[in-house]
Order: structure tokens, then C-alpha cells, then sequence
């Protein structure tokens, strides 16, 4: 008997004993997509409403705040009533981390997650496997748009740190039919690149989730090795901004098309790419909400831009509402040709690095500095600048203390050699770029900017290049 054909009703088994009714939220999802404007916003005021009202009466943090501006549950009638409602600040968190929990409790165990330090400031959250349900009922609808299916599709990771004992690969033990395999993105170089490909040519995954720039250094990898593309279907990026030069170098290289989706660890399913592609995610609307803030601080390219405000609508063992995340873009409701009624991130902002390059000549994938100060504890933001091939300045914020910094450095020349110079520097704070991004590695080296050869960088060259049609084999 294939197990593919008992993977559906033994997870199904499997979820609706635990509490978790993924299968059900996917199935409301499936058809809501294509509600009207006004059948959505019906949905997300009556689940605003709802939650507004639970954390009034179970959320320490939220009934002071909402006393203290004498706002009532009653006084949030719906989405366009959110401005009235507080803004939650990382930092907010980080003060009041015990009395955002609700004192209902969680349903299952809570979900404890640790963010990156993709915007700078790493954060602990919580969940509970109700909010979560609908996270990822959202997540695979996503998924879905490209062909993506949960029970049906192998699925390989690039994702995660250096695995242990060198090996760069590892197979899920647990997951039923072992439709996932592992592979580290921080250990994409020259010499490991063969191991990758034979990884991938035993598991014979159809999809490809990757972190976007790792995937650029896989596919530039295979083509220096003269290795032919694996057979991929789609491959789902995400975490940071890939330049479209590496978008097209990744999809005329590996034969395939790109995805990109975005969400956060705090905030899970916010935007993800249709049939269109191009520059705009979808917006799971039945799952959050997503205002922007105009901020001078931010300085956007667009005047109708601004900082993400984002409240998940289905978190209310830790709620998170009207949430600052760091990031930043432009909201747009245009209808697109994909015939969903979902409102679109235009364009989105926040999350860039720059390729480095070790001592030893190679290049190297930015979010390693994420990867190693992500695990600290009194460092809340920071910024790796290689100035030269054999010198770095990490500048850093951190509480009061720098006890932490030499085991990261330490940690930093395992990637980039031990005899690279690292300098460290503690700031007041990480200036934003001009053009509103937050950058946790910066190159001074020309050609490493965008890990493309000048050739390919130049605009012009890049105009020029076709992106192959491309049919998703089924």
C-alpha cells in the first residue's frame, strides 16, 4: 500500500486528537479567498471583536492599557476602529512579557518561539495550538497557490544552522512517510555543495522552502560543479529580499519558478505569492490584519508607505495586536488577476542582507550573523560590516553588558576564518538605510553586494535577461 494514501486520515486522526483542527480552517479558507470585499471585512471585524473583548477581560497588559485610555471592548466595532487601540512595541514585550498572557491558558501546551534577529532584536513569543491551526491553515493555502499539497508533496528545507558532527543534511524522523528532509543553509560552500545535490537527488523532493539567499549559492553552486538542476517544482523563499537578478539566476538555473512568502516567527502566514508573482503577496485576511504607519524615521521610496502594524486575530493565549514588527512596505487593494478578493503588500521592506566573504576566498550567507547573535541573551540589535577581505566591524546594542561578544566572535570565525579580523562596537542604536531597510550584514566589498557577478549587477544586462515560461508540472 502507498502511504501517501494514509497520510491525510492519520494526520486528520492525528490533529483532531490533539485539539488542532487544521484540516477544518483549511477547508473555510479554500472557499473564503474568493469572498467579496464585504464578506471578508465582515469576517475580520466579527474575529476582532471577539478578541478585543477577550483580552479586556483576560490580559493583564491590554485591560491597563485600555483603562488607562478609557477605551471600552464595545468602542471596537471593527478593523477601521483599530487606530484607537494602543501600539504594541517589541520593547512593550519585553517589559510586559508575563501580563500579555491570557489567564484562560492555552489550549495544548503553549508554542514558545524565539525570533530571528532579522530586524534586529531577537523576541520571545508565545501561541497555543488554536492560533496556531489557523496559522497554518493559512501557511498551506499559500503553499497550495503554487501547487504545494500537504499529504501528497516531498518537501526539502533549507533552513536552520550547521547541523551537527558536519553533516549538512538530516531526514525528519518524524514526520509520517518522512515527507521532509533538512539541509542546513549555513553550510552552502564549494566544497559541500555535491553533498547537497545527492541529498536531494535521493530524497527527490517535489518543492524546494528555502531562506532566499542560501538558494542563490545551492543553485550557483550546482552550475559551477556542473551538476544538472534537481527535478523541483517551485520553490518557496523567504526571511529576507532576494534581488531579482538571484531570482532569475535561481529559476533559469534550476529550471523552476520562485515563490516568495512572507510572515514572522511573533506573527506567522502574512503575504504570499500567487500565480502573478511579481512583487505583491496576498494577504490572509481571514488570519490578520495589516496596517501601515507613516513614520518619517522609516523614509520609504513611496509616500503612501509605512511601518507594519500587524494583529494576528487567532493568538489569544499571547495576544498581539496592532503589533510593530520592524518591518515596513506598501498595502494595496487593487484586484489581481488571480481573481482572489485578498488585499495585497504591494511592496515590502525591511529585511535585507549582503553576502559576506571568509578569509578563505568564499562567499558567505549574511544571515550567519542572525544564526549566531539570534542565541544571545542582552544583545537586542546589531549589524556585521565587512570593511576589507580580512576585516569586519560588528556593531551592537546590548543591556548593559558585553560578556557575550567573544563567543560570538568566536562563533563568526568558524564561518569566516579564524584569521578574519572581527572589531566590535557598541552603539546606541543601528541606523536605518536611507531607503528605510534594516541591514544585519553590510559588504564594502563591490562584488559581493548582491553575490552576482558585475556583469549580472548592471541594470542594463539585467533588463535583458528573459525568465523562461515556465509550466508547473502536476
Amino acid at each position: 500500500m502507498n502511504i501517501s494514501n494514509l497520510r491525510s486520515p492519520l494526520r486528520q486522526l492525528h490533529y483532531w486528537l490533539k485539539g488542532y483542527p487544521l484540516y477544518r480552517h483549511r477547508e473555510e479558507l479554500e472557499k473564503s479567498q474568493f469572498f467579496s470585499r464585504a464578506e471578508l471585512a465582515t469576517w475580520q471585524d466579527e474575529k476582532l471583536r471577539k478578541l478585543i473583548r477577550h483580552v479586556y477581560q483576560t490580559v493583564p497588559y491590554y485591560r491597563q492599557r485600555m483603562d488607562e485610555l478609557k477605551l471600552l471592548p464595545q468602542d471596537i466595532r471593527g478593523v477601521t476602529d483599530l487606530e484607537k487601540f494602543p501600539i504594541l512595541n517589541r520593547s512593550d514585550i519585553r517589559r510586559h512579557s508575563a501580563n500579555l498572557i491570557s489567564s484562560t491558558g492555552s489550549v495544548g501546551r503553549p508554542i514558545w518561539c524565539k525570533t530571528g534577529g532579522t530586524t534586529g532584536e531577537p523576541l520571545r513569543t508565545a501561541n497555543d495550538l488554536r492560533g496556531q491551526a489557523w496559522s497554518n491553515a493559512a501557511y498551506y493555502r499559500g503553499l497550495s497557490w503554487a501547487g504545494y499539497e500537504l499529504d501528497r508533496d516531498r518537501m526539502a528545507c533549507l533552513f536552520g544552522g550547521s547541523l551537527a558532527h558536519g553533516r549538512s543534511v538530516t531526514s525528519s524522523p518524524w514526520r509520517i512517510g518522512g515527507q521532509n528532509l533538512f539541509l542546513s543553509a549555513m553550510d552552502v560552500r564549494e566544497e559541500t555543495v555535491r553533498d547537497y545535490w545527492n541529498s536531494l537527488q535521493k530524497f527527490q523532493p517535489c518543492f524546494l522552502k528555502a531562506y532566499a539567499a542560501p538558494t542563490y549559492l545551492l543553485a550557483k553552486g550546482f552550475a559551477e560543479a556542473g551538476l544538472p538542476p534537481p527535478n523541483i517544482k517551485a520553490i518557496f523563499t523567504t526571511s529576507e529580499y532576494q534581488p531579482l537578478a538571484q531570482r532569475r539566476f535561481v529559476e533559469q538555473t534550476l529550471h523552476t519558478q520562485v515563490y516568495d512568502y512572507y510572515g514572522s516567527v511573533e506573527i506567522n502566514s502574512l503575504g504570499y505569492q500567487c500565480s502573478q508573482r511579481g512583487t505583491d503577496y496576498h494577504i490572509p485576511e481571514e488570519h490578520a490584519v495589516i496596517e501601515t504607519l507613516p513614520d518619517p524615521d522609516e523614509q520609504l521610496p513611496e509616500p503612501n508607505g509605512g511601518s507594519f502594524l500587524i494583529t494576528d486575530l487567532d493568538n489569544y493565549y499571547m495576544p498581539l495586536i496592532r503589533y510593530r514588527n520592524g518591518d515596513a512596505g506598501v498595502l494595496s487593494d487593487t484586484p489581481c488577476a488571480c481573481g482572489r478578493s485578498l488585499k495585497r503588500i504591494g511592496r515590502l521592506y525591511g529585511r535585507i542582507s549582503d553576502f559576506l566573504r571568509s578569509t578563505a576566498g568564499t562567499l558567505v550567507y549574511g544571515g550567519t550573523i542572525d544564526y549566531v547573535l539570534g542565541d544571545t541573551h542582552h544583545i537586542r540589535e546589531f549589524c556585521l560590516i565587512q570593511e576589507t577581505p580580512t576585516l569586519c566591524r560588528l556593531q551592537f546594542v546590548a543591556d548593559g553588558t558585553e560578556s557575550e561578544i567573544p563567543r560570538a566572535i568566536e562563533r563568526l570565525h568558524q564561518f569566516l576564518g579564524a584569521d578574519m579580523r572581527i572589531v566590535p562596537e557598541q552603539v546606541e542604536k543601528i541606523p536605518l538605510t536611507r531607503s528605510g531597510k534594516r541591514r544585519f550584514t553590510i559588504s564594502k566589498l563591490d562584488e559581493d553586494r548582491e553575490g552576482l557577478p558585475a556583469t549580472v549587477r548592471d541594470p542594463s544586462v539585467v533588463a535583458n535577461v528573459e525568465t523562461p515560461s515556465l509550466e508547473l508540472a502536476r
